[in-house]
């Protein structure tokens, strides 16, 4: 597993990777409140036939936050992750994506497809906002505090309420796990934040998968 940083504008990527350069590659973008490693265990699997790239996405892990709320939006994104995907200099991928990173996966395919081999959808991309009982406000307050109030007194606490949330454990895991949480005014902290839970839920209130189905080419 190889982890580094790259630099689009004011924006610092964290990314990972596992495999060999030449191989055929898997580009794997995370949900919301996740990270590159939460593909840990498939990527360990697979990466002596595939080059695996996933990265923190914006405001996760070690990713920058964006400035604005705009810039989360699904068509900003899908711009941003084109960008990201040329600075790491891949040409063609198949896209393994889950449940927020699903939706994105979507926008992207809408204007980038033609650069994508197939798409693996986890989770997501099929739902709509717009059948939800919650308004967008109501949504986006839900995660603000969720995020916010995810709060502990140490490490072990935060370890051990992550783990009680798995119905199976690895040593992969762990791994990931151990990655979620942030030191912040000595307390453990979620890694993302609030506001950028909320942005996020506004952007997928906004612009709708359902709109733009007929205009993709799944594989």
């Amino acid at each position: 597993m190889k982890r580094y940083f790259l630099y689009n504008e004011d924006t610092q990527i964290h990314v990972t990777e596992w495999g060999e350069i030449d191989k055929p590659v898997i580009f794997c973008l995370h949900g919301l409140g996740s990270t590159s490693l939460s593909f840990i265990e498939i990527a360990e699997h697979l990466k002596g036939e595939y080059r695996i790239i996933a990265i923190d996405a914006p405001g996760h892990g070690k990713t920058s936050a964006f400035n604005n709320e705009k810039e989360y939006e699904m068509y900003f994104i899908a711009d941003w992750l084109n960008k990201v995907i040329d600075l790491i200099g891949i040409d063609h991928f198949y896209f393994l994506s889950h449940s927020w990173g699903s939706f994105v996966a979507l926008f992207y395919l809408r204007k980038y497809q033609s650069r994508v081999r197939g798409s693996i959808l986890i989770d997501g991309g099929y739902q709509t906002k717009r059948l939800d009982d919650l308004t967008v406000d109501e949504e986006a307050t839900f995660y603000y505090n969720d995020f916010e109030e995810y709060v502990f007194e140490d490490w072990d606490e935060f370890f051990r309420s992550e783990k009680n949330t798995y119905s199976r454990w690895s040593s992969l895991l762990e791994v990931a796990v151990n990655y979620l949480g942030v030191n912040r005014e000595n307390k453990v902290h979620w890694h993302a934040r609030g506001e950028v839970a909320a942005h996020i839920i506004r952007a997928m209130h906004k612009d709708e998968t359902e709109e733009i189905y007929q205009s993709i080419s799944l594989m």
